[in-house]
């Protein structure tokens, strides 16, 4: 381990002391209102305020199948993926996959060892609440933070107990059950939720040569079990637990350009549990302390040629945070430990990270019209030398409507396991990224809409990117400097509003550039792989009481999967349509939720990786019955 800079020792000098003056400074408040129980609300203040819920009524008129799907139809992120069901990543702002990172309960789910996750891993029914953090946020959450952030969460319990049973079917064999109950009496609430999912997946595609077949080897099947508890101690005092178990088996087709004689099979299990005391002394004073463990095995396997792959991961979270105000100060200090390991066989050496971290949060509002927030972290890692990670926010209210937000950031991730060591083409030389980040928002809000502009710019060092190495396989390598910059849109309107029914849209539009610009990089000032340079969708909706109908649109510009931007590389850009119906009944004491997705009406055929066929027109169907005991 280096070293650690001046800097560094000057945060933690600074921290030691403030913190006992702050621990002895709260003013103590004997009653405690009722609050919704997310441990990220805790975790989530200052610089979060800048989050995009996504709500429940936008995630219903999508087919939420996975979380993919959640961001593709709701967000101005860009999602690479296989097909439906099959492995799914994110990309935002010039970031790919392993530089986003996605939380459960503030627990990190990205793989340890691999340092990204399969989004089609994650059922976007078992979730109530889904947010996302579009800057780097290393600051507040630590390494890997470059990127963007996903938040997943649930609401707490209603009183009583509710029952709830989803059925859902669809093109292709797709099939969905999930049965879950949640309970809430006196201090203790918790819920329960178990989801199977299966598909063939054998939609119709178009090969090279040849009339059009099914897809190939292409099916999959997983089990989820969801379990969340609360005990409220006391007024103060509330212990939380989770836990989260996932099995599934993954057939990967053979891409178009390809070996059609090739079969892969990819295999996710993972279990997380986590264990939480939260102290809440008043509404803006208290701590939390909690305590994670990730257990993850991915197994792949392949023919033509033959690979296997184990790629285990164990990884401790403990993390201890205080939060409060004094003088009319916001304040938050905390510390935070991580210890990951694979202890398969595929690395060549040092198989395990572990790194600490300590942090502070301060803002404050003068005025009643510009709040200042300044955050900052400091992590130590075996073998590297993390820099101090600083995030500055202004905003500024101009009045009950408009406002301005100003945004720097610095930011880092740190080298996976997979990417130093994996044989035969770890590359131990590998150096963490570095990022700085800047960006500016005017919003604007009042009972009917919603409005946000958001421009960009991005510098990230040693911006680490895979490329073709041995054979088959691509090893990771470091770009000197990666530049992107880019506008995002957010607009939510509703054109009509009565006391029974509404008439309104929601629309995310982005244009980014993200290219090398070293000098020693071949492919210097052309736009990163898999990233689109244009990204649009729009949804009109009109709902009542019973009737929720929806139509949608979605455009991806061109982009390029080889990083020359060869002709035979291009994958077209493509516009694509659905639309939802849903109504409701009342049966019994319950509420009975009948729905029909079309997805690709215009039933385009296109792709979004190279070589992987996506589906033409498909539909699903569902049934949800909510119903109280």
């Amino acid at each position: 381990m280096h070293t650690p800079k001046w800097g560094a020792g000057l945060f933690v000098v600074l921290y030691l002391l403030i913190f006992p003056y702050l621990l002895s400074a709260q003013i103590r408040h004997d009653t405690l209102g009722e609050v919704e129980v997310l441990a990220d609300r805790v975790r989530l203040s200052g610089q979060f305020q800048q989050l995009d819920h996504i709500g429940e009524d936008r995630i219903l008129r999508t087919p939420a199948l996975f979380l993919s799907d959640v961001l593709t139809w709701n967000t101005h992120w860009f999602v690479l993926s296989y097909g439906p069901g099959m492995v799914s990543t994110a990309a935002h702002r010039g970031n790919n996959a392993e530089q986003v990172r996605v939380f459960w309960n503030g627990i990190p789910l990205n793989h340890p060892a691999l340092g990204m996750l399969d989004l089609s891993l994650i059922p976007a029914i078992l979730f109530d609440d889904i947010s996302l953090l579009n800057a780097g946020a290393s600051a507040q959450m630590g390494n890997g933070s470059l990127g963007g952030n996903i938040f997943l969460a649930n609401r707490q319990a209603s009183e009583g107990l509710t029952l709830r049973q989803h059925t859902s079917m669809g093109s292709f064999g797709y099939v969905q059950q999930m049965s879950a109950a949640s309970y809430r009496q006196g201090r203790f609430s918790g819920s329960t939720k178990i989801l199977w999912q299966r598909s063939d997946n054998d939609y119709t595609f178009q090969p090279l040569f040849g009339e059009p077949r099914p897809l190939p080897n292409a099916a999959y099947r997983q089990m989820h079990i969801m379990q969340e508890a609360q005990v409220e101690l006391d007024s103060r005092n509330r212990l939380q637990a989770a836990f989260w178990y996932l099995d599934k088996q993954t057939q990967i087709p053979p891409t178009i350009t390809g070996n059609q004689r090739q079969r892969a099979g990819l295999e996710d299990r993972q279990a997380v549990a986590s264990l939480g005391w939260h102290n809440q002394r008043s509404a803006e004073n208290g701590r939390l302390l909690q305590y994670a463990f990730v257990y993850a095995d991915q197994w792949y396997t392949q023919d033509f040629p033959d690979i296997e792959s184990f790629n285990p991961a164990r990884s401790h979270y403990v993390e201890h945070h205080q939060y409060g105000k004094v003088l009319g100060w916001r304040y938050k200090l905390g510390q935070q430990f991580t210890y990951s390991s694979s202890p398969g066989p595929n690395l060549s050496e040092g198989n395990f990270q572990r790194w600490f971290g300590v942090f502070g949060e301060l803002g404050n509002t003068f005025f009643n019209r510009w709040d200042l927030e300044f955050s900052a972290r400091q992590e130590w890692v075996n073998g590297f030398d993390p820099p101090l990670a600083i995030a500055f926010l202004n905003r500024y209210h101009f009045d009950e409507h408009w406002k301005m937000v100003a945004r720097v950031s610095t930011n880092y991730r740190i080298p996976t396991l997979n990417q130093l060591y994996w044989a035969p083409v770890g590359n131990p030389d590998l150096l963490p990224e570095n990022n700085l980040l800047g960006e500016l928002s005017l919003e604007y809000i009042s009972t009917r809409s919603q409005l946000q502009l958001t421009a960009y710019t991005s510098h990230t060092r040693n911006y680490i990117q895979w490329r073709p190495s041995i054979g088959p396989f691509w090893s990771a390598t470091n770009l000197k400097e990666v530049r992107a910059y880019g506008l995002e849109l957010s607009h939510d309107y509703l054109f009509l509003q009565t006391r029974n029914a509404q008439l309104g849209s929601n629309l995310r539009g982005a244009y980014g550039r993200a290219f090398g610009v070293s000098d020693d990089d071949p492919f210097a000032g052309l736009q990163l792989i898999y990233q689109p340079i244009y990204r649009y969708s729009h949804s009109v909706y009109w709902k009542n009481q019973k009737w929720d109908v929806s139509l949608r649109c979605r455009h991806v510009s061109e982009m390029f999967g080889l990083l020359d931007h060869h002709p035979s590389a291009q994958i077209p850009g493509v516009w694509l349509f659905g639309s939802a119906i849903q109504h409701n009944f009342s049966v019994g004491k319950g509420i009975l939720r009948a729905s029909v997705h079309l997805e690709n009406l215009t039933n385009q055929m296109y792709q979004l990786q190279l070589g992987r066929p996506m589906p033409g027109f498909h539909f699903f169907v569902g049934l949800n019955y909510d119903f109280p005991t």
